[in-house]
C-alpha cells in the first residue's frame, strides 16, 4: 500500500509541473513521454507446455525544468495485468549539469534518486543471442552518480546512499575504438571488487561494415572469470554474427553463429546456432521478424534447449514455437 501511495504521490507532482510557470531565464518546462511494452508467448511440444506474458511494460515522464535540471519518473508493470499492487515505480531521479550552469570548462553532471547504472558499452553486441554479460553495473537503487567529462573520456562515479556500494569507471572513445574500464566493489574491501574491461572497434570499407569487440570481468576476491569476444559483418542486405564467452580461461562455455537477412527495410529472417552449458548442448533459432510501423512482430522456432529469443533477448526464454511483439513510443 505504501508504493502505492508513493506512486500517486509522484504522478501528482509531474502532473502538476507543467502548470506551473513557464517564465524565466530557462524558457520554462517541458515535458517528454515515451515508454516501451512487450509481449511473448512460447509452446514446447516436446514438454506439451506453453506460456504467454508481458515481459515488459514501461512508462517514463521526463520533465525539463530548466536548461540545467530534470526529473524523470519511469513506471513499470512487473506482471503484465496492470494491478496496482504490480505497477511500481522503476526510477526516479533528479539530473542536473552543474557543468553548463556553472560554466566549466568541462562537462560535470550529476543523478540523484532512485535508478539503476551499468559500466559497460550496450552496443558491442552481434548477435540476437547475446552472450555472457561480461561488465560491472547496480541494479535499481537509492544513490548518486556523478560523472565529469574531458574530451573523449568521461569518469563515473556511482555511490548507493543506503550501502557501502561503490563503483568507478571511465569511458573514452579514440581512433575508432570505444572504450570501458569499470571497478565495483564496497569500501569494506576495496580490493575485492569486480574489475571490468571491454573495447569495441567498428569497421567500415564503404559498403561492407562490422565490429568487433571483446570484454573481461575479473574478481579480484573470488578470483572468477567472465568474457566474450563479439564479431560481426554486415554487407547489403546480409549480416553475420558470432560470440564466444566462458567464465574460465581455459573453458569455451558458448558459442553463437548467426545469419540475418533483410529482404526489405521492414522484414529480417534469421537463423542462428548455439552451443551451450559448456558446449554440451545445441539449439537451433529459425524466425524472422516483421516491423508494422514502430512495432516489431517476432515468429520462430527454437529447436534443443530454451534460450532467449527476439525482440526481447534480456528476459525471455523459448522452446519450440515463439511469437511476439515489442513497440517504442
Amino acid at each position: 500500500m505504501k508504493r502505492v501511495w508513493i506512486l500517486v504521490v509522484a504522478l501528482m507532482v509531474l502532473v502538476a509541473l507543467p502548470s506551473f510557470s513557464t517564465e524565466g531565464d530557462h524558457g520554462g518546462v517541458e515535458l517528454d513521454y515515451s515508454g516501451d511494452f512487450r509481449s511473448f508467448a512460447n509452446y514446447d511440444f516436446e514438454a506439451d507446455a506453453g506460456n504467454a506474458a508481458v515481459s515488459r511494460n514501461r512508462f517514463q515522464w521526463k520533465v525539463a525544468v530548466d536548461d540545467y535540471n530534470s526529473v524523470l519518473l519511469r513506471l513499470h508493470d512487473a506482471n503484465g495485468n496492470f494491478l496496482p499492487a504490480d505497477l511500481g515505480i522503476h526510477e526516479f531521479y533528479l539530473d542536473t549539469d552543474f557543468g553548463a550552469a556553472l560554466g566549466l570548462p568541462v562537462a560535470l553532471s550529476g543523478r540523484f534518486g532512485f535508478f539503476e547504472h551499468y559500466l559497460t558499452g550496450w552496443p558491442r553486441y552481434t548477435t540476437v543471442n547475446r552472450t555472457n554479460n561480461a561488465w560491472v553495473g547496480d541494479g535499481i537503487a537509492e544513490a548518486f552518480l556523478i560523472k565529469l567529462g574531458f574530451g573523449p573520456a568521461t569518469l563515473h562515479y556511482f555511490n548507493r546512499t543506503q550501502s557501502t556500494d561503490f563503483m568507478a569507471g571511465v569511458n573514452a572513445a579514440f581512433a575508432g575504438v570505444n572504450a570501458w574500464l569499470g571497478y565495483k566493489s564496497t569500501y569494506a574491501d576495496l580490493g575485492g571488487g569486480d574489475l571490468a574491461v571491454e573495447a569495441a572497434y567498428a569497421l567500415d570499407f564503404g559498403d561492407f561494415t562490422g565490429n568487433v569487440s571483446a570484454a573481461f570481468k575479473y574478481g579480484l576476491g573470488s578470483e572468477a572469470w567472465v568474457y566474450d569476444f563479439n564479431l560481426g559483418a554486415h554487407y547489403g542486405m546480409f549480416h553475420l554474427g558470432a560470440g564466444i564467452s566462458g567464465t574460465d580461461v581455459e573453458a569455451l562455455d558458448r558459442l553463437v553463429a548467426e545469419l540475418r537477412v533483410s529482404p526489405m527495410e521492414a522484414a529480417r529472417i534469421h537463423a542462428a546456432l548455439y552451443l551451450l552449458n559448456g558446449l554440451g548442448d545445441l539449439s537451433v533459432d529459425i524466425g524472422a521478424t516483421y516491423n508494422v510501423g514502430a512495432a516489431k512482430f517476432s515468429l520462430g522456432y527454437i529447436i534443443g534447449e530454451a534460450i532467449r529469443v527476439l525482440p526481447d533477448n534480456a528476459s525471455y526464454n523459448a522452446a519450440g514455437l515463439y511469437a511476439g511483439v515489442t513497440i517504442a513510443y
